[in-house]
């Protein structure tokens, strides 16, 4: 007779009752995971009832839906993915249960009400937990030479010197591509895992059997960013995206911010967000609360298929260039984009001058960002210099970005990879999605400062996506509408 599948029992309405993974020991790394859930109430952890002193949480990513693993929950059959699977196995204990809230698991998926009231209990969670485990995955790809090698950087006795000339040196380049394959996992693009790292009070980073502290990875990634031109000659022999050590360093600014002022600007939250991956696009929206504070509201509803909301109207899209996806046609397309950006800007009376032009620019193509994802320096700017390859006398010189390991290139991949560059009809420009077109609206909506671009259909908009568009970013906007020159409009956005 087959066992019965898991149901879960509701959680009480209007509380903060959670449920608790309980994993149970074993001594064979084979034998089948068993577990239960207990709920508990967040606001009395404290209490006699509640079977724990403390837990953990963990931060991971789903993986694959296909393939999944069969565990048992309570004595029933209980379907998890292969990643969170594995991640079990691994943390479980030899002695005594371990007491973990995997949101997979804890959180009744099918239930959409629940869904929205646990997620927006998340950020609670995360900073209540007495520690956040990053996992990382299963050993591959030679993970566990780069896990001893990272936390060889971080010990005392370890000159910076010693670890160039490793990186420096021929016969060490395999192990610097398997930090590199580290640094490459899904894990480092997920939007959730920057709340979850963001909040918590500490943090270890499991991956197969290796295990090592948040700061012995966080001085790796800070050592390879100042060792770029060594690092990323190795790292792009593998793949296209090498950044995840720079994300990492992005993730610890975030939690530095949190643990000085308790929230981050939402400004701020948005621009580390840009570039994470999500299945749902809302998760980028409610993957953000947890870090602003409780100045933003937004309630938290997966049901929702539309929002009414109110915003300024920037400007219209009024010319679009070609996407920028392969170094194949990298010239070519930083070509159309240049010379639309110098036809744009001349137009404008009165003229910007030389200098503004080419800032303006090579602000936009880098969304005015450096690599940890701050507001980009007049040095960093300035690094676009290294690239121009022939004297021009053109307001904004043509630049060379297929060879060259600066910051500066390194930014532009991140940012301008499957995006277009655009014009609007009074002069601004930027960088926006890949199905950006023209006709579209430029909008900034009220209670946040960075503009979204979106088209109108019928009776109501939809959301293309963000955009980096210079000279509204930090907040013009908002003089525009004292001066009475721009107007606040209702949309409707689905």
């Amino acid at each position: 007779m087959a066992a019965m599948p898991y149901k879960y029992q509701r959680l009480k309405s209007n509380s903060r009752e959670i449920r608790m993974l309980q994993i149970y020991p074993t001594w064979r790394r084979s034998s089948t995971i068993k577990c239960s859930l207990v709920t508990a109430d967040l606001d009395k952890l404290d209490s006699e009832a509640v079977p724990f002193s403390f837990y953990e949480a963990l931060s991971y990513t789903w993986g694959d839906a296909t393939g999944k693993v069969t565990i048992k929950l309570d004595g029933c059959p209980f379907e998890v993915t292969r990643n969170l699977a594995a991640a079990l196995r691994r943390l479980r204990a030899r002695r005594g249960y371990r007491y973990l809230w995997v949101d997979a698991v804890c959180i009744n998926q099918a239930d959409e009400q629940e869904r929205n009231s646990q997620v927006a209990l998340m950020g609670l969670i995360y900073r209540t937990a007495e520690q956040v485990l990053i996992w990382l995955g299963r050993e591959a790809d030679g993970s566990k030479g780069a896990m001893k090698l990272i936390d060889n950087i971080s010990n005392i006795g370890v000159e910076e010197s010693d670890v160039a000339a490793s990186l420096a040196n021929e016969a060490h380049r395999a192990r610097w591509q398997n930090v590199a394959r580290l640094f490459d996992r899904s894990y480092w693009r997920r939007v959730w895992v920057r709340q979850e790292i963001a909040l918590a009070k500490g943090i270890v980073v499991p991956c197969g059997d290796q295990m090592m502290s948040w700061d012995a990875l966080i001085e790796a990634a800070i050592f390879l960013n100042e060792n770029t031109a060594e690092f990323e000659p190795i790292a792009a022999e593998l793949t296209r995206y090498t950044s995840g050590y720079h994300d990492a360093i992005g993730m610890d600014i975030l939690r530095e911010m949190i643990l000085k002022e308790n929230h981050v600007p939402l400004e701020d939250v948005i621009l580390h967000l840009r570039q994470c991956d999500c299945t749902d696009q809302r998760d980028k929206v409610y993957g953000a609360l947890g870090l602003v504070g409780p100045e933003v509201d937004v309630p938290i509803d997966y049901g929702l298929d539309k929002v009414t909301t109110r915003g300024v109207v920037v400007d219209t899209i009024s010319e679009v260039c070609a996407v920028y996806d392969n170094d194949a046609t990298l010239c070519e397309v930083l070509e159309e984009w240049r010379t639309l950006a110098m036809k744009t800007l001349q137009a404008l009376r009165p003229p910007p001058s030389d200098d503004e032009m080419r800032s303006c620019f090579w602000r936009t193509i880098t969304a005015n960002e450096e690599l940890r994802g701050l507001a980009a320096s007049e040095g960093f700017i300035a690094q676009a210099l290294e690239h121009i390859e022939e004297d021009s006398s053109d307001a904004i010189p043509p630049i060379d970005l297929r060879y060259g390991q600066t910051a500066f290139n390194e930014r532009f991949r991140e940012d301008a990879t499957h995006r277009r560059f655009y014009a609007t009809e009074n002069g601004y420009v930027g960088l926006g999605p890949s199905d950006v077109k023209s006709g579209d609206l430029v909008v900034v909506l009220l209670g946040n400062v960075l503009p979204l671009v979106l088209r109108k259909e019928d009776d109501h908009h939809l959301v293309v996506g963000e955009t980096y568009t210079h000279g509204i970013m930090n907040g013009e906007i908002a003089l525009d509408l004292n001066k009475g020159s721009l107007c606040i409009d209702d949309f409707e956005i689905y």
